[in-house]
């Protein structure tokens, strides 16, 4: 991948993954509010606005996940195209082993790896 669409991966996917968990902590600030006073326990005394604590954490651990996601597919990405290039290298050192194998042939010279009449040894 080019750099400019990396960054674009990694923006795209962390903007998305915050605007999904803010989301989430939406509904669980507004509709089960108990699910903050059962996680922090001292919430109860300090009479804290839940929706604005499930947003402000929702963000959060969206953003977070969403930076990892980009990450580990970047990371995913850039070993399989280092695969790739080495499957061609080998291809491409066999072509040129043949080719000079050929020209020794055409030459009348030995090869390693076979006889003189052209015989495969071992």
């Amino acid at each position: 991948m080019k750099p400019s669409a990396i960054v674009m991966l990694f923006a795209a996917s962390t903007i998305l993954f915050a605007l999904i968990g803010g989301q989430i902590g939406y509904v669980l600030g507004r509709y089960y509010p108990d699910y903050y006073y059962t996680v922090f326990p001292g919430l109860r005394q300090e009479r804290v606005n839940t929706v604005a604590l499930g947003v402000g954490l929702g963000v959060t651990q969206g953003a977070a996940l969403g930076f990892g996601t980009a990450l580990l597919a970047s990371v995913l990405g850039a070993i399989s195209k280092r695969r790739d290039r080495q499957e061609k290298l080998i291809e491409s050192l066999r072509d040129d082993i043949d080719m000079v194998r050929n020209e020794l042939k055409s030459l009348g010279e030995w090869v390693p790896g076979r006889s003189k009449d052209g015989r495969s040894q071992g």
